[in-house]
């Protein structure tokens, strides 16, 4: 059993201590504590943790505590002799959340007493805890209360912070616990692995001086430091943590992996014992894999590397897979595993078939299959950006060599993947290949994958037979997307997944005339005029999702009609509702046109922003011209208003945009749009014929030109 020693007897001049009581422990100091007058040692019941055995004395409880709000303060006592070389310590702290942080710090500079901030003295290592972290600072220099910060720990709790110092010539060492539970560990060798360590800074040459820095955010004394023992002597873990090296009980088992008894077992699982306390090698001994039926499998010294220990835990990783469907038991020595005690206490072992004993499973011989495709085999209309998608019948890993061949159906190899790249992922059972361009519009491809490229799982993994030929994996890419309504009835309505979403009555189809403009070669059609509107004097929005997503190089076009008194008529791509209710301005979109009775504004990302450019005239149709060029990254648009077709046969003709931009990466495709405005005083504002395209006609497509290159065939969806 773990012995808790009470220190207040114990005489050491390598001994600091204090538990701050009155009449409790308080040792090794050259004097009484200097500092801050907002740092006191306030009469409060003493911090416990259940972790360590150090017992406060005394006949009144005290706690170091802090009643100033958002200011830092500490207070620092001298050290009755230096201390170096190998230095344990060890305090308790309590941080609520509204607390800022609170702990120790070594060598501060404050030697005489007065008003003074934590911020304003140099220490050469401080170790603080915020309401959840670990901070750590060694830099020397003035504090800010930040460094490297680690862990996550609850606020308002105590919390135990344990450390060790190594303070020699060059570089120091130092490593940090918060709440090891020093009874498990039973010594330092049986410590977990600290939260903190460092190797590579000289952070100081001796320990001369310590200092308690306070920040309580509430300034009600509710951030406490308590326990303060530091050690350089022989027995110095001890004294820091009351904890003896008097346990006399040999390490127990506390489970098994796999558990006795346990089916299916996997063949290359590594076997674990977890023991009840932390344990080490002992100097001689064997694990011993027998199998059921008959003769040893494998012998593995105890001092093998094969071995592996942290803290409690005993890792055992035989030579070889173990084989299917095949029964086993493990025995161990006595006296391979001892615990931390002084006097060491040895593992009694595990004897005979018993104890730990356990079934493998069938070695998976099956290779993984293709269980979906992504195009579909046979697919058409597949976007040219679109990613190659395998969906196999089990968890896949990408084998050592091999390729993914993406063929042209017509001829030629468009590009071979290898399989080790970056550009193929895996997660789980899903491999996703991304091409490194888009592909070709109105193009047939096949997709070809080499035998081996992807393996299973399995401890003797079994490859994935391949796809050879064009017959198992092809798609075909769509020649890009019209989109198209006049708005009237039984006119042009193509390239949408369904009707508009009614956002609003007061954006609405209005039974008026066509819009018309003289220098634009689209034609309406249909047996019944109409026009979208909006007569709400407050901005309303519907809109349609289009058939396919739409990327890369697109155009399109509107026309649009804002009277006197109205405020603007709108047209937006991606706005990002596309069935409930809603008005223009709240449903914010990737791109927003705004045509007013006097200029076009152009908004991006969601954002209330707009630019206002040119100068146009109120009650006159006007044509919004625009190409957008969707990309990785950044993308590009420009817009403009009332461009003269008449003059023009290609893109190369238009006069210089009314607005242009390249440096916002406002979508990754487009896949619905919306109309609708604000028509302030006048009765209604009007948006109408409204075109776009991804096709390689795309200009074309959106204005009428007839300027298309001799044997050119427009493609409409």
């Amino acid at each position: 059993m773990m012995l808790m020693l009470a220190l207040a007897g114990i005489a050491s001049a390598a001994l600091v201590a204090t538990d701050l009581n009155t009449g409790g422990t308080d040792t090794g100091f050259g004097a009484g504590w200097v500092g801050s007058s907002n740092i006191r040692i306030t009469t409060a019941p003493d911090l416990t943790s259940a972790l360590y055995g150090i017992t406060q004395a005394g006949t009144v409880a005290k706690v170091y505590s802090a009643n100033t709000s958002s200011t830092d303060r500490m207070d620092s006592r001298n050290l009755a002799a230096a201390m170096s070389g190998e230095i344990w310590f060890s305090c308790l702290v309590n941080v609520p959340a509204a607390g800022n942080w609170a702990g120790l710090a070594f060598d501060s500079d404050l030697t005489t007493g007065g008003t003074e901030r934590y911020s304003h003295q140099l220490s050469e290592l401080r170790v603080l805890l915020t309401p959840t972290q670990l901070v750590v600072d060694m830099d020397g220099g003035i504090p800010t209360a930040t460094g490297t910060e680690t862990g996550t720990f609850a606020a308002g709790s105590t919390h135990l912070i344990l450390g060790k110092m190594n303070i020699v010539t060059g570089n120091d060492t130092l490593e940090i616990w918060v709440d090891p539970n020093v009874y498990a560990a039973g010594g330092p060798g049986g410590l977990p692995t600290a939260n903190f360590t460092s190797t590579t800074v000289d952070f100081m040459d001796s320990v001369a001086r310590i200092g308690v820095p306070i920040s309580d955010s509430a300034a009600n004394d509710s951030v406490h430091v308590d326990a303060i023992w530091l050690s350089d002597t022989a027995t110095a873990f001890v004294d820091v943590t009351g904890v003896t090296g008097g346990d006399t009980a040999p390490p127990a088992v506390d489970a098994l992996t796999p558990t006795n008894s346990a089916n299916n077992v996997r063949v290359d699982l590594d076997l674990e014992v977890t023991f009840d306390e932390a344990v080490q090698k002992g100097t001689i001994g064997d694990i011993i894999i027998q199998q059921t039926a008959g003769g040893i499998f494998e012998t593995i010294p105890v001092s093998s590397p094969s071995v592996t220990i942290d803290g409690a835990v005993v890792t055992i990783t035989p030579s070889n897979f173990l084989a299917g469907t095949t029964a086993y038991y493990v025995e161990i020595d006595s006296g391979a595993f001892t615990d931390f005690a002084a006097t060491t206490n040895e593992f009694a072992g595990i004897s005979g078939g018993g104890t730990w004993g356990f079934t493998t499973k069938a070695i998976d011989v099956a290779p993984p299959i293709v269980s979906d495709l992504s195009p579909a085999n046979g697919a058409t209309e597949v976007s040219k950006d679109t990613d190659l998608v395998i969906t196999f019948d089990e968890d896949v890993q990408k084998g050592a060599s091999g390729n993914i061949v993406i063929q042209q159906t017509a001829g030629g190899t468009f590009e071979t993947v290898a399989v080790t790249s970056p550009n193929v992922t895996i997660i789980g059972a899903v491999v996703t290949i991304v091409p490194s361009s888009d592909l070709a519009k109105g193009t047939g491809y096949y997709v070809e994958i080499d035998s081996g490229a992807f393996t299973d799982l399995a401890s003797t993994p079994n490859a994935f037979a391949g796809i050879s030929g064009s017959s198992i994996w092809s798609f075909s890419v769509s020649s890009g997307l019209l989109v198209a309504t006049d708005v009237n009835t039984g006119g042009t309505d193509t390239g949408f997944s369904g009707d508009w979403y009614a956002g609003s009555n007061n954006a609405y189809k209005s039974q008026t005339n066509d819009l018309v403009y003289a220098n634009y070669g689209i034609t309406q059609t249909g047996t019944v005029d109409w026009r979208y509107a909006s007569n709400a004097a407050t901005d309303r929005q519907d809109c349609r999702d289009l058939a396919t997503a739409m990327s890369g190089e697109i155009w399109f076009s509107a026309l649009v009609l804002v009277p006197t008194g109205g405020d603007y008529a709108a047209f937006s791509i991606n706005p990002t509702a596309s069935k409930a209710l809603y008005n223009y301005e709240s449903n914010r979109a990737a791109l927003r046109l705004w045509m007013t009775s006097s200029e076009i504004q152009v908004g991006f990302a969601l954002s209330t922003a707009t630019t206002g450019t040119g100068t146009f005239t109120a009650d006159t149709t006007h044509l919004l011209l625009g190409k957008m060029d969707i990309a990785s990254g950044n993308d590009t648009v420009s817009v403009w208003v009332d461009p003269d077709l008449t003059a023009v046969s290609s893109p190369s003709g238009l006069p210089a945009a009314n607005y242009t931009e390249t440096t916002v990466d406002f979508a990754d495709s487009i896949v619905r749009i919306g109309a609708g405005g604000d028509s302030g005083s006048a009765a209604e504002v009007y948006i109408d014929a409204i075109r776009l395209s991804d096709t390689d006609t795309a200009f074309y497509d959106v204005t009428g030109v007839s300027g298309i290159p001799a044997g050119t065939v427009i493609f409409v969806k």
